[in-house]
This record gives C-alpha cells, structure tokens and sequence, in this order.
C-alpha cells in the first residue's frame, strides 16, 4: 500500500471524520488551525484513544497557525513533505486548500475553482451564462418598492446559511436586510429570487470529465424566515429519472465552475417545473454530521476520495440501499427555555447527541453553527415516515419555556 503525508486545513471535530479515515489507511496527517480551541489543539488527553495513539506515534500531527497566512501554509508543506491536502468540510477558508494544491500541483480543488464557487454572485453568473438554471439576482442598492417578493437576501461569501433570510413583503426589507448585513463577515449582500421546491443535498464525485453519484438527500429547512437544514432523510420523494437530473446540473454546474478531482456538496432546490437549481456548491465533502449517516451503509464519502482520487483507482458510486430508512434531525426546537428533559430515549434510535440542560436557551435556527449546537438525532426505520416520526417524538420530550 502507498503510503501518504497529508495536510488538513483545519482540525476542529468537522475534521476528525477525514483526519481518521485517512490514518486507517496508516497514512500521515499534519493538521492546522488558526484556533487554540480547536478539537485536535486542545489537551491530547481529552481525544479519544485512537486519535491519541497516532499523536504519540507523530503519524498526526496538530499545529496552531494563522490560516490567512498561505506563505507559511507553504513552509508547512515543505516542511513535512506534504504529499496532498485532505479534502474537508470547510467555509470560505476552503480557498487555502485551492492555494496549496495549485501551487504544489497536488489533486483535488485548484485555487480558481475556489474563488468561483465561495462568491454566490460569480457562481450565479456563471450558471446564467452557461444557460444553468438560476436565480434571478438584484443589486443590493435596488429600491425595495420595485422588487418582486419572495425574496432571498444573503452574503456573498460565507457558508452555513448565516445571514440568510427570506423576505416575503415590502414591509419586511430593511429588517432583513439589516440582519444579513449583521451576519455577514465582508459586507457584500445579495438579493435572488426565491426558489420554491423540494431541497437537496446532493453528493458528488468527480474525477477528470466524469462524475458519479456518491448519495442525495432530501431536507427540510428551518422556519421562514431563515433557511438552515434542519433534517436529511432518505429515501427521496422523487423519481429516478429526476434523481439524475439533479446529478447532471450539479456535475456540469461543477465543471464551469472549473471543479474536478473533488469531492462535491451541493444544495440543491428542484422546482414544480422539474428544474435543478444549484443555490450553493463546494468541493468539499459533506458536514453537518452527514459521515454518520453514511456508517449506517457502512460507507464514508471520505474513502471513496482516497481511492479514486488520491489512489487513482477506478472511479464508483455508491448506492445506498432504500431498505434502511433514516433521519438526521437538529434541535429545531421552538425558540425559548428549557424547562425539563427526558430520561429516556425513542426506539429506532441510532444516535441521540442531543445535549440539552433545564435552563438552556434556544435560539431560532438560523445558521448551521446554531443547528448543531445542542447535538442531533439519527433513526433508523423501515420507512422515511417513522423515521422522521421517531426523532419528532423524541424532539418532543423536552419541554420549552416558549419566548
């Protein structure tokens, strides 16, 4: 077996799932992060035993590093004798992976792919004019009495769903678009059509001018006005002829956009006229706690990459099978205080990580750093129904204070 150095560009839990497929296979992995809380910069004692076996064995290596910093991302590189980088869920510091593998020539994600799919404005320039579907966009500056609603207002840059809302009336704009403006790190804010449909998260993987499917589940998003997941759930309520739809649109979405050698997340809204509307892309794989759902199938996203990508084998998809039905719910609960919690747990469920105490506020769910805060729920059934039902019961338990 080859064996591998390679660089993960950030070491917070989101990480762990690639750091440790990757030191199965015995390779070496240094990992950096710009913050000292980081899950594999904190004490080495309070990992788990396998994580800190591989510390003392320095087949895993942690370093604290100003991530903005790609000069010394360099030194790193040499330093260790770096062979790739390792492809990670990650936000807009996802273009320091693009930086590193453009600049050694590694595989996966090159630095211009990176800067098109993390500014929402040139991804939809781009589909428009490769004549993908698209949302209709309108400058920020546009008087409010002249725009159609529904709308979308979010940043430019940026992931997770933070600062996304959705206006549905004049009376509403300024609010809204106040708010995006708190949330947004750069200041850059766009207003789109809104797009009504089934979402997706549909992943992919890509390798030179061909794709293949890796899964795709359907979601469901939070309240109006903000637009987080809330729950995944397959099997999906669409047929498989528009299964593949989605596929094609996001893979040739993917290709303008200059992604290959990837991984590739997507969300994904299919409309009542049987359209694919990729609202947001990445290549990068899944988070969001999406590595437990593919342990279920005893498959992970991850492995696939090391092989065909890094190993340059044969490029495979993976077929879940519809026999086993899940979910993956957050606490979506209403927002409030919590007044008591259960004892016990629903049958059917796989994991239960929800950590909620008598006194714990909850705030709307409206970003991925809120929906994951207070854990997750995953059932399994014999049918997407009681799954869902399962974790609805238990969601249920608990008892909200309600604001």
């Amino acid at each position: 077996m080859s064996t591998f150095t390679l660089l993960s560009i950030g070491a917070g839990f989101e990480q762990a799932n690639s750091i440790q497929r990757a030191l199965m296979r015995g390779y070496k992995v240094i990992c950096v992060d710009g913050s000292s809380k980081a899950y594999f910069l904190k004490d080495k004692n309070t990992l788990p035993k396998f994580f800190q076996d591989a510390i003392d064995k320095e087949l895993l290596i942690p370093i604290y590093y100003d991530l903005k910093d790609k000069i010394s991302l360099i030194e790193i590189g040499k330093k260790y004798n770096i062979d790739n980088t390792l492809p990670q869920p990650l936000g807009k510091i996802i273009t320091s992976v693009g930086f590193i593998n453009s600049h050694f020539n590694f595989k996966g994600i090159s630095l211009a792919a990176t800067l098109n799919f993390t500014s929402k404005d040139k991804v939809n320039l781009i589909q428009k004019e490769h004549n993908l579907p698209y949302a209709k966009q309108y400058p920020v500056t546009s008087k409010k009495e002249d725009l159609n609603y529904p709308l979308i207002i979010k940043p430019v840059h940026g992931s997770g769903s933070l600062g996304v809302i959705y206006v549905d009336k004049e009376d509403d704009f300024d609010s809204a678009l106040e708010y995006s403006y708190s949330q947004s790190q750069y200041d850059d804010l766009i207003i789109e059509d809104f797009i009504d449909g089934i979402e997706f998260s549909v992943n992919l993987i890509t390798k030179n001018n061909a794709y293949k499917k890796v899964a795709i589940f359907e979601k469901r998003v939070s309240k109006l006005p903000y637009r987080q997941e809330v729950e995944y759930f397959k099997p999906i309520s669409i047929t498989k002829d528009e299964e593949n739809i989605i596929a094609k649109t996001v893979f040739k979405t993917a290709q303008v956009l200059g992604i290959s050698n990837s991984l590739i997340n997507a969300d994904v809204i299919f409309s009542h006229d049987k359209k694919a509307y990729v609202i947001d892309i990445a290549g990068r794989p899944g988070g969001n706690a999406l590595p437990s759902v593919f342990n279920l199938y005893n498959e992970n996203a991850i492995d696939i990459w090391l092989d065909t990508i890094l190993e340059d084998k044969e490029l495979y998809d993976i077929e879940l099978p519809n026999d086993k039905c899940f979910c993956l719910r957050f606490c979506d609960l209403d927002e409030g205080v919590v007044e008591a919690i259960p004892t016990d747990s629903e049958d059917g469920l796989y994991i239960n990580s929800l950590d909620l105490k008598v006194g714990d506020i909850i705030e709307p769910c409206s970003c991925g750093a809120n929906a994951l805060k207070h854990g997750y729920l995953l059932s399994i059934a014999k049918t997407t129904d009681e799954a869902r039902a399962i974790c609805k019961r238990q969601l249920d338990k608990y008892k909200v204070k309600l604001k």
